[in-house]
């Protein structure tokens, strides 16, 4: 397995940054396993601190240090050892509650103060984990959804993933299609293909066969040597088979 590139390292000139946005785009392009963690939200955190670190511009900068310092701030509060990335569980559930509620407040804070930025996005990722962690499932939905919907690129992706996932939770199949679908058409998203396939599932676990498998269709003509995981290629293989008997 190829090792995956660092994030945008602080020191770097504005002319080799170039757009920032654009090179924390690309890094989550080539990291797409450690995006899709708690973990990989502080790394992509530290690629946003790291990528205005040199340029210092303003609104840029001011947004990643103020939730750099709230990712800090909540991971202390809730046990955590210095410098470890690790969110720990408080024994006490008491505690855990109010950290999670005093800094569900904070991450909105930073999303509500530096809209339009990837940090709130990410800002959006870290409170929707807290919202779920409080048992909040549908409030850590409309974080994530609104988010997605005022986010551009492979965080914008990620975000659907999570509402498409929220979805299927709610055993809304059709609702969590759409979701992906909404994933799957970010073209600088790494795992749209995945994303594809899960919504080619989901519309044939909402009954609309005809859906599914003109996704599957689609999946093979863009991506065919794209393997779709073997209990999804199943399903629809399945499906296909009864299509033509019909």
């Amino acid at each position: 397995m190829a090792k995956s590139k660092t994030p945008p390292e602080t020191g770097l000139s504005l002319e080799a940054l170039q757009s920032r946005s654009d090179r924390l785009a690309d890094w989550i392009g080539e990291n797409p396993a450690l995006i899709l963690g708690t973990f990989g939200i502080v790394l992509v955190t530290a690629a946003i601190v790291g990528a205005v670190g040199a340029a210092r511009d303003g609104a840029a900068a001011e947004a990643a240090d103020a939730l750099a310092k709230v990712q800090a701030d909540y991971r202390a509060a809730m046990g955590a050892l210095p410098g470890s990335y690790e969110v720990p569980e408080p024994a006490n559930p008491e505690t855990a509650r109010a950290v999670r509620t005093e800094y569900a407040a904070a991450f909105a804070a930073v999303i509500r103060e530096h809209a339009g930025q990837s940090a709130a996005a990410l800002a959006a990722l870290d409170k929707g984990e807290i919202e779920i962690g409080l048992g909040e499932s549908e409030t850590a939905f409309t974080t994530w959804r609104d988010a997605a919907n005022n986010t551009e690129g492979p965080l914008a992706a990620v975000l659907w993933v999570r509402v498409a996932g929220q979805h299927e939770e709610a055993r809304r199949p059709a609702e969590a299609a759409a979701a992906y679908e909404k994933a799957a058409a970010i073209e600088t998203y790494p795992l749209r293909y995945r994303a594809l396939a899960d919504a080619a599932r989901c519309r044939a676990d909402a009954g609309e066969n005809g859906q599914a498998i003109a996704l599957l269709q689609r999946l093979e003509a863009e991506a065919p040597a794209y393997a779709v995981p073997g209990h999804i290629s199943l399903r629809l293989m399945e499906l296909r088979a009864a299509s033509t008997q019909d």
